[in-house]
């Protein structure tokens, strides 16, 4: 059951930012295939590490014209606690580097996948080690040019490639229904992109 009304985004930055895990579902061969990923919501969008070679990473590049579903929600014993996002959207690989150089039109997009990752690191306590200069993403700010930036950019993507074996993705979502329990037990409300 959905009601009107709107639920303030405060409400849903706060779930944002406390959880950790997605869960997302993709097309597999003739079904569909899902799996949690640790992920960090900024600007409009939840990003993930993940191998490309993973089941649904594969899935959503052999079915492009399929949305995809994920959801987040804060798990809790009790029934009536249970709180979180169901969304449909589209699954883009950002850190093919060729491309990613390719579609970096200003230094504000590349200070953006900087800035992302950065979060991301600081988030799950990724640890560096001497793998990546510490000024890598700390000094980003001073960048000047898109060049820098790019190198920059290659720097950190090659770290997760070598270390993790994972390409940065983000789920973009299209449609979001935010979910509540502890409001009315399957209260449900969809969520305006627009005002996120």
């Amino acid at each position: 059951m959905t009601h009107d009304g709107v639920i303030p985004f405060s409400k849903l930055e706060h779930l944002f930012d406390s959880l950790k895990v997605m869960t997302i579902a993709t097309p597999w061969e003739n079904g569909v295939w899902s799996a949690p990923l640790y992920y960090l919501y900024k600007n409009r969008a939840f990003w993930f590490f993940s191998s490309p070679n993973s089941r649904h990473i594969i899935g959503s590049k052999t079915y492009p014209e399929m949305v995809v579903a994920a959801s987040i929600f804060w798990d809790d014993l009790k029934f009536s606690n249970i709180k979180g996002l169901q969304m449909r959207g589209k699954i883009e690989e950002v850190n093919t580097i060729d491309n990613m150089k390719s579609g970096l039109n200003n230094m504000k997009n590349g200070l953006n996948i900087l800035s992302v990752v950065s979060a991301y690191i600081k988030k799950f306590g990724i640890p560096l080690g001497e793998s990546i200069k510490s000024s890598t993403l700390r000094d980003s700010r001073n960048l000047r040019n898109p060049r820098e930036t790019n190198n920059r950019i290659d720097e950190v993507l090659a770290f997760f490639q070598k270390h993790y074996r994972s390409q940065l993705y983000k789920f973009a979502p299209t449609e979001m229904i935010y979910m509540d329990n502890s409001i009315n037990i399957g209260f449900k409300q969809n969520v305006k992109l627009e005002e996120m």
